[in-house]
């Protein structure tokens, strides 16, 4: 080790350009690594969805879904399978292990889907997405008609010619759009002319179906060329449509322009969207799984401005961008950046007042960007994002840098105080504290070893705090080692030719004072170092006088290990809080769920968005409302309804009151009449898929029996979680009201008609049936729909409609079939093949969800099951409420596991198994220390719940507070054994030496964090827990481990010759 610090003094100028190519190639390390508010989390999710127009929910479970899942289900490394059957569709969401591979998954499904026999024969193909509709657009994209036309009606523009270019970027995992209405060529029927023309529906069907298609014949050779051989019958425009021959009968040929009118329109509309002032239609953007949302956001907006300049321009449509992901990650970086930039000044002024040398602080101060930006090297060559996780886990490194450093500079001026040549200081002072930071460096890596072994998402976040930290240490250490004596004896050199004898770490102050008045007492600099160094002396002194108080005799050692154990024990026991699965940090990002009934009609959906419009009209920025003391102004607002949901949302101009529209938008839902809602906050990491809510599942087959269920739950969860916003998907409203015709097939056969048949003529009365594609000039592929010459209005319209059937008469429809009026369900979930109803529970801030579950699993339950109310259903958690418990367990074994790592490290270091015991003792007084912190922070800085982020500081301080006891026993087994002392005076002045970098790495750990702790804005919810265990255990077991680490080592340290081999 003397060999190669020798080597480093001797050849300042190799090391200096070694460490200038480390911060140039950090740096270069830096700038290209990609952006993200949190990192990669490889959750494997692949949705499948399928199109069956017309079909109602219950039709849609049985002949698509269920035939589904008996395959899907079989899946390997499959997790769990969700379903939702909807009015014309189905979709299945498969979340797969995590470490799955995406591609052999996708891969899986896909033959899976192909074994799939029976479907309906009308029935689109199933298509397979890299994503699942539970993950949250990260791009809000809202197309405006620049002209008179409705943006509508250019659905088929935007999907044909827009949709593709989002599509191929990469990390885009799907694009949604909704709000459109496609173009569709209605054949209006004339059931007059059918009759005269004795022509049925199931005739009209199969003429136009048997006419609009291409036919393949193969290949013919002739001579030196191949000729490919087809029959062309597909329609290129309508008035092939209207001459499309239905019958003919000798010289009589019934052509389609005979019986029924073509028309060239719409689709009905279906979901209503505003954007801020403007009739959208609304695209929006979400990633692959492995996407950087950065980088998508910043390509999507980039396509975007270049189509605004293009064929949208050319088409009078502008596409806005509404609401993206990038600005809250952007802002969240760089506020942990200026927060690791005022931890390293706050760390720099603590060294400047106890060292009280400038150059001694700008040497320290130069290894930490070295070190920080040197590790961004190995990050970088791990593909890791730089996010918020990531940078916390830098500035968690940074206090263990500072340490390191300050161990070594504190060394290596004891031994130049001795009388030695700075640079044999330099040389021997390096070379004796090499093993203790050797040893404390390895147990800090080891103790991430747990981390990295973590699986699931949560472990994957811990992966970059590891990863991080561990490149920083790792860098530091040999920074520390060669690189700062190199610095330091190269400053040290300049300023003593200056200045011959140096004050630092002198406590004369006083006598120079009366010695040297006259000169000194004109000079600042100097009367502020006199200040410090007396008031250092001074706490100094009351430090060493309680050490030898606590070391007097047997009884005050056993008396101060009893008290501090016991004290450790009882308040972590007093103040242990309930546990919690992530921060409850929000974006400005402000969500509105609103209920409304099952069924209802699309004018009835319109008068509702219309109405939350109107109501914030007057407090959006765009119509120029600047915010008031209630409301901040709506920066960006977005109000939609599907058939199902109505959901809107806001973004305030000032992101600091963001949580003061919750009101405004809870007013908006309260002042529509019969309809309930709720207002919830999009959490943090709603990117990477991670909701902080409980999702209670109803389970049964009964779906009113489930319903009554989730109600009477609802009612009891409102009553016991005060706060908490509740929804149920779907709807608990059975008000989707159905018209149920039983066919009578006596009639039906008295009128040459089957159930097929007479299902058929139904669907064509109702809204069209389907039965086949136009394709227009321009390529666009629109629907053609059989429809009857007026559509029923009514449910008596329907009844009384007349139809002509294949016995050549007209008869009511009423005549063929019984009717009965049905309440039915909008949708149908499975979770696991069993139908259920979803109940999610975002808890208030303060409401941990340890709290939640128990609640839900001691008193809602058994009062359901008491009162009957479950019946024949049952209650089964999903989501973060199976993973908290599972998290906290892996966590508690990996706590458990890094002391086990340390002490085993500790024993081989030293060669014995006792000192590592000793040294592990500090743990306990941490753990109390860093609960201390958390309470301290959740009573006087912000709401700070217990999470798994947090719990991650008490695995952290297992490799950060054992490094003053290494220091303790290091120093004293070395003062035993080289400087042949007694074992007293050995402990003694082992603690007494390293009291001052004990206390001043202390210090300038908790004051480095104290940005993190106290800081508000964006993303700071993510680490301050973190931070605060990681300040109070440090800070705690600092103070008691200075007087219960030399009590212990004076029970067990032997002298050499005393020890048995």
């Amino acid at each position: 080790m003397k060999r190669l610090v020798t080597y480093c003094l001797e050849n300042p100028v190799v090391i200096m350009v070694g460490m200038i190519f480390l911060l140039l190639f950090g740096y270069l390390s830096v700038i290209r690594m990609p952006y993200a508010l949190t990192p990669k989390v490889s959750r494997p999710i692949i949705s499948i969805s399928t199109t069956w127009a017309g079909a109602t929910p219950y039709e849609v479970e049985k002949e698509i879904i269920q035939r589904q899942e008996k395959y899907l289900k079989n899946l390997p490394n499959l997790l769990s399978m969700t379903s939702s059957s909807r009015q014309g569709a189905g979709s299945v969401v498969l979340e797969f292990k995590v470490g799955t591979n995406t591609n052999d998954a996708f891969l899986d499904v896909s033959s899976k889907l192909n074994e799939v026999r029976g479907y309906p024969s009308d029935i689109d193909k199933p298509v397979i997405r890299p994503t699942g509709d539970d993950v949250a657009p990260i791009v809000f994209m809202f197309a405006r008609s620049l002209d008179k036309s409705s943006i509508r009606h250019k659905y088929l523009f935007l999907m044909d010619d827009v949709v593709k270019y989002y599509e191929r970027l990469p990390g885009v995992g799907s694009v949604t759009v909704s709000g459109g209405v496609p173009r569709e060529i209605h054949i209006a029927l004339n059931t007059n002319s059918l009759a005269f023309y004795n022509i049925t529906v199931d005739d009209v069907t199969k003429a136009l179906q048997a006419q609009n298609i291409n036919v393949s014949a193969g290949t013919i050779d002739y001579a030196q060329r191949t000729y490919r051989v087809r029959t062309v019958g597909v329609f290129n425009d309508v008035q092939d449509i209207y001459n499309t021959v239905i019958k003919a009968s000798g010289s009589q040929v019934v052509r389609l322009k005979d019986i029924a009118k073509v028309i060239d329109t719409f689709a009905k509309p279906t979901s209503p969207n505003i954007h801020d002032n403007d009739e959208t239609v609304t695209m929006l953007i979400r990633p692959t799984n492995d996407g950087s949302v950065l980088e998508v956001v910043k390509s999507v907006k980039e396509l975007t401005a270049k189509l605004n300049k293009g064929i949208l321009k050319d088409n009078h449509i502008k596409i806005d961008i509404g609401r993206d992901s990038s600005s809250f990650i952007q802002d969240a970086i760089n506020l942990v950046k200026e927060n690791v930039f005022e931890g390293i000044i706050l760390a720099a002024i603590v060294l400047y007042l106890f060292l009280r040398s400038i150059y001694t602080v700008f040497v320290v101060s130069l290894i930490i960007p070295l070190s920080i930006l040197s590790s961004f090297i190995i990050l970088n060559m791990l593909d890791r994002t730089l996010n918020v996780i990531l940078l916390a886990g830098v500035s968690f490194a940074i206090s263990m840098i500072i340490d390191s450093s300050i161990v070594v500079v504190e060394n290596i001026h004891r031994h130049y105080s001795m009388g030695k040549k700075m640079f044999e200081a330099c040389k021997d002072g390096v070379s004796e504290v090499a093993g203790a930071l050797f040893a404390s460096t390895v147990t800090t890596i080891a103790i991430f070893i747990p981390i990295i072994g973590l699986k699931d998402e949560m472990g994957q976040f811990f992966v970059d705090i590891a990863l991080a930290s561990s490149s920083a240490l790792i860098i530091s250490f040999i920074v520390c080692l060669f690189g700062l004596p190199m610095l330091y004896y190269t400053m040290a050199k300049y300023f003593l030719k200056k200045k011959k004898k140096t004050k630092i770490l002198k406590h004369n102050e006083v006598e120079e004072l009366v010695v040297n008045s006259k000169y000194r007492f004109y000079n600042p600099k100097w009367l502020f170092d006199t200040a410090l160094g007396v008031v250092g002396k001074f706490l100094f002194d009351i430090i060493d006088w309680i050490l030898r108080l606590v070391l007097k005799n047997i009884y005050t050692r056993l008396f101060v290990i009893i008290v501090f154990c016991a004290c450790s024990v009882f308040i972590s026991i007093k103040i242990f809080p309930k546990l919690d699965y992530l921060p409850k940090g929000s974006q400005n990002f402000i969500l509105g769920y609103v209920s409304i009934p099952n069924g209802l009609s699309y004018a009835e959906r319109l008068k509702i968005t219309d109405a939350i419009y109107n109501y914030n009209k007057p407090y959006l920025e765009q119509n120029g409302f600047k915010g008031n003391d209630k409301y901040p102004a709506i920066k960006d607002f977005f109000v939609t309804a599907s058939p199902t949901l109505v959901e809107f949302y806001e973004i305030s101009a000032d992101p600091k009151r963001a949580k003061e529209l919750i009101p405004l938008m809870r007013d908006t839902i309260n002042s529509i009449p019969n309809i309930t809602g709720t207002v919830v906050e999009q959490g943090m990491f709603s990117a990477s898929r991670i909701r902080s809510s409980v999702d209670v599942n109803i389970i049964g087959y009964d779906l009113d029996s489930m319903i009554d269920s989730a109600r009477a739950f609802i009612n009891l969860a409102n009553k016991y979680l005060p706060g908490a916003r509740i929804r149920a998907i779907p709807s608990l409203d059975l008000g989707n009201k159905e018209i149920t015709l039983y066919p009578n097939e006596r009639a039906l056969s008295i009128n040459g008609l089957n159930v097929k048949s007479f299902g058929n003529i139904v669907d064509v009365l109702i809204d069209g049936k389907k039965v086949g594609d136009f394709r227009d000039n321009y390529g666009r592929l629109s629907d053609i729909m059989l429809t009857a010459n007026q559509e029923a209005k009514s449910p008596e319209d329907m009844l009384y409609t007349q139809i002509y059937t294949p016995s050549k008469r007209i008869v009511p429809l009423s005549s063929l079939a019984d009717i009965k009026y049905t309440q039915g369900v909008s949708q149908i979930r499975h979770y696991e093949q069993d139908r259920n109803l979803l109940i999610v529970i975002n808890p208030s801030d303060k409401m941990p969800l340890q709290t939640v579950i128990e609640t839900i699993s001691d008193k809602i339950i058994p009062e359901l099951k008491e009162s009957g109310e479950l019946e024949n259903n049952k209650v089964v958690f999903s989501g973060n409420a199976n993973k908290l418990y599972r998290l906290a367990s892996d966590l508690g074994y990996g706590f458990l596991l890094a002391l086990g790592i340390t002490y085993l490290i500790l024993a081989a270091l030293y060669g014995n198994f006792v000192y590592p015991f000793i040294i592990i003792f500090t743990v306990p007084f941490a753990v109390a220390g860093g609960l201390l912190g958390l309470w301290f922070v959740n009573k006087y800085i912000a709401v700070q719940n217990l999470d798994v982020l947090t719990m991650l500081g008490f695995i952290i301080l297992v490799g950060s507070v054992v490094n003053n006891a290494i220091l303790i026993v290091y120093q004293s087994l070395i003062n035993l054994k080289d400087h042949k002392m007694e074992i007293f005076q050995s402990v003694y002045e082992a603690t007494k030496s390293r009291i001052r970098p004990i206390y001043m790495g202390m210090l300038t750990t908790v004051l480095a964090l104290v940005p993190l702790i106290f800081s508000h804005g964006a993303g700071s919810e993510i680490y301050r827990g973190l931070g605060a265990v990681i300040a109070g255990g440090l800070l705690v077991s600092t103070i008691i481990s200075v007087f219960v680490i030399p009590s212990l080592l004076l029970f067990v340290l032997r002298k050499p010759n005393d020890e048995v081999a």
